[in-house]
Formats: structure tokens, sequence, C-alpha cells
């Protein structure tokens, strides 16, 4: 299978790319760029209504890979244009184990390692909202870096700032402590000034389930183009990074009232009706009312507990004008162009791949994540 890095590196990779809406052009990237048909998450963050709005999304995490500095990097040079501003969208309800660095990091110097956790790993399967941050345990690990810190100089000076300022905010959740530690990364490393958004305040605020219904309404269509769309990436020799849907396949996940962990929503249907369901592993049972002809999420959503899978830049699309992709959004963005354009009927936005991106890959800079590189200077 074709990786991103040999489809940016080919002739024929970047027409496939461009032909699904990838582009590596960052003029051909601004200009196509329209203001957001709709404009909520523009007023949310201050942009007028002129301007082009574009975002780039990841998972709130303690620390990142050079791959996601990348689409960071681009973003920031995106916003310096005239016209054109950025925003970042923060995932604080994906689970807190899906990426080894939601809740924490590992550091190299000449201290040795240095291995961080914010929080447990007993707390994997839930979301990082979710996971609770215990006072003793933080400040354990805060006592941890100073430590380390110390043998590390000025390069040092500068972690022993970033803890003290953890300790001093005192989060009560993983998302919060990553929240804080982002911020400070992005403000004192990167220089970034670009407004910052939690998707589940996107969520709260009501802006996803317009199209999310339209989704679930139309499910049974959404499946079939998407795994059709997935065979076709497949066979071009393409890896789509993500799998086919089953029949009873909903784009939502609940988070159990009794252990918080994040459990998957099955469709069922009882005569005319159709339900969202799910069983907990610890027993607990849930099923929410759907409708019966045209479907709603609006039961799921009163919780507040619920969460959207991959399939979330299809509901924030319309929100924005572009998007700064990574090395994972980029492939399976092209399978969800397609149920956009196919069973929604909607423009898909434009995105834009970081230029540095192939570099990158190429040099599988991973483990330089963006703490290591605030830390050492680099």
């Amino acid at each position: 299978m074709r990786s991103l890095g040999e489809l940016m590196a080919s002739e024929d990779g970047l027409s496939l790319l461009e032909t699904r809406g990838i582009l590596t052009s960052e003029e051909s990237f601004v200009g196509s760029l329209l203001p957001p048909p709709d404009g909520r998450l523009a007023e949310h963050v201050g942009v007028a209504p002129s301007q082009a709005l574009v975002y780039a999304a990841h998972q709130l995490m303690t620390d990142y890979p050079e791959s996601v500095s990348a689409k960071l990097r681009a973003a920031r040079q995106i916003a310096g244009r005239p016209d054109v501003s950025a925003v970042l969208l923060w995932l604080d309800m994906d689970r807190a184990g899906a990426d080894k660095m939601a809740g924490g990091s590992v550091l190299r110097g000449r201290g040795g390692i240095l291995k961080m956790r914010l929080a447990t790993r007993r707390h994997d399967e839930k979301e990082v909202r979710f996971v609770p941050v215990d006072p003793e345990h933080l400040d354990e690990t805060v006592r941890k870096i100073e430590a380390w810190a110390r043998q590390h100089g000025p390069a040092g000076g500068r972690l022993v700032q970033m803890a003290e300022m953890l300790r001093g905010v005192s989060p009560r959740t993983l998302a919060e402590a990553n929240m804080a530690v982002t911020s400070y990364l992005l403000r004192d490393h990167l220089e970034m000034t670009a407004p910052f958004v939690l998707v589940s305040d996107l969520a709260d605020r009501g802006f996803l389930t317009g199209t999310l219904n339209d989704v679930v309404s139309a499910i049974d269509d959404v499946v079939i183009v998407f795994n059709a769309a997935t065979d076709s990436l497949l066979a071009a020799d393409v890896d789509p990074q993500v799998h086919q849907l089953r029949p009873d396949y909903l784009p939502l996940h609940y988070s159990c009232d009794r252990d918080d962990r994040r459990c998957s929503l099955s469709r069922v249907r009882s005569g005319v009706d159709t339900f969202a369901v799910t069983r907990c592993a610890c027993g607990a049972f849930y099923r929410f009312h759907l409708g019966s002809r045209s479907l709603s999420v609006g039961e799921v959503a009163a919780t507040g507990r619920w969460s959207t899978d991959v399939t979330l830049p299809i509901y924030l699309n319309d929100l924005a004008s572009g998007i700064v992709a990574g090395r994972s959004s980029a492939m399976y963005g092209m399978v969800l162009n397609e149920v956009l354009e196919k069973v929604l009927g909607r423009r898909p936005v434009p995105m834009l791949l970081p230029p540095d991106l192939p570099g990158v890959l190429a040099a599988r800079a991973e483990t330089e994540s963006l703490l290591q590189r605030y830390v050492m200077g680099s």
C-alpha cells in the first residue's frame, strides 16, 4: 500500500490526491477558499463573515509528534495571509488510549529518559475530558520533571517553567491538563496566536448536530458510499486509514454513566422506530430513540456524554473554508469527501497538506516531539 509520502512524491499520486480535494500548493489552496457557508464558528472565534476560515484539528494530547507540528506550522503560515484566519480545533472527545502521547510523553537528555504521565493507563478507555487527574499523582509528576530538568541547564529551565504552570493550573481532568500544556507550547515555542476551540464545546453549542442528523437520516446510503470509496482507494493501492462500515453502523459513541468508558453505539430498528444502543463492559445498557422517518440525535446529544467518530470532518465542513490536514486525516478525508458529495450533496472544503510533511515523513522525525524540541531549544 502506498503511503501519503509516496503519493506526494509521484505525479500520479499527486493527481489522485488533487482529484479527491487534497492540495499540496498553498497558492492553489488559498485561491480556492470561500467564506464558510455556516458562519457560526467564525462568529464564535471573532472572524469577520467575509473572511476565509481555515482549521487544523487534532486529538488533544500532552505532546505531539513532528507530523502534527508540521500541520500547526502550516496553519500559522496560512493565517498570515490577507483575508484568511485560522482556528485550532482540539478534540477532547477521543479515548485517552488512542495515542500514547494523550496522557504523557517521553523526553531524552543527558539526565537520561524522563517518562512523564499526567494520568494513569487505567483510564485509557475514557475520553480525555472524563479522565480525572489525581492531585497527588500530578504533584509527583511535576517533582520528577523538576528533578530531571535541573540536569539540563537553560533547557531544563524551560521545562521547569512549564511544570510550575501546570501545577498552578490545578487541572481536574486530563483534557484540562493537556490544554494547559498545549497552549503553553504553542505560545512559547511555535509563537501561535490563532484562537482554539474544544470540539466538545462545539458539540454542546449544537454546531455539529444539524449535519449529524442529515448523516444519521441517510445512514444506509452513507455506509454504501463510504465502503465504496474505501474500496476504490484500496484498489488504487492506497491505505484509506479507515475500515469498512458494518450494516448497523452509527457515527456515535456514548460514555457510560457508571465508569465513563467510551462505547460505540449501533442501530436497532423496532417497527417504524430506530434506536441507538450500546452495552458497556460494566454491564450497563443504553438505548436512545432516534425517530421513525426523519432521524435525530437529539436524545443522545441532550446527555452531553456523546461523541462522534472519524467522520467528524463531515460535521465541520460547512463551518469552515478549508482544512490543514495531516498524515491520517488526508487519507480518510478522501473517503469522507465522497460521502459529502454523493450523499449530502455538499461541496467538500479544500484540504492542504503541510509543505514540509514529506520531509518529516521521510526523515522518520516522529521521535522529535514538540515538547522535546521545546525543551532542547530546537
